[in-house]
């Protein structure tokens, strides 16, 4: 059975936190790892329960947050999407006017 595990948050300006993790649950933790470390399928690699942890915050926490909240365009993002949409409507049209028919009907002579 593994040891207890502490993780700490620490903020400015707040008295940090610290939760502990059981041993039992840190062999959970352990055989998740294993798991991982084992599929072919998932090709990921797992170094320890703290990688672990950090990528299930980031997966399960933090972008979803970023997806709720995202960050602003950078400036100068709108006017470069707009010069895109117009070179692709300008592409658009020189390919319409450029088209060549493969069958032309020709009159019978007469």
């Amino acid at each position: 059975m593994a040891g207890t595990t502490r993780i700490t948050f620490a903020q400015d300006g707040q008295e940090p936190i610290t939760f502990e993790i059981s041993g039992p649950m840190m062999d959970k933790i352990y055989s998740k790892i294993d798991q991982i470390n084992a599929s072919p399928v998932l090709g990921q690699t797992v170094t320890g329960a703290a990688d672990w942890w950090m990528k299930e915050t980031a997966a399960k926490i933090i972008s979803p947050l970023l997806e709720e909240f995202p960050d602003p365009d950078p400036a100068g993002i709108v006017e470069l999407q707009a010069q895109i949409e117009t070179l692709q409507a300008q592409i658009a049209q020189m390919k319409r006017d450029a088209f060549v028919a493969p069958v032309v009907v020709v009159p019978p002579e007469g």
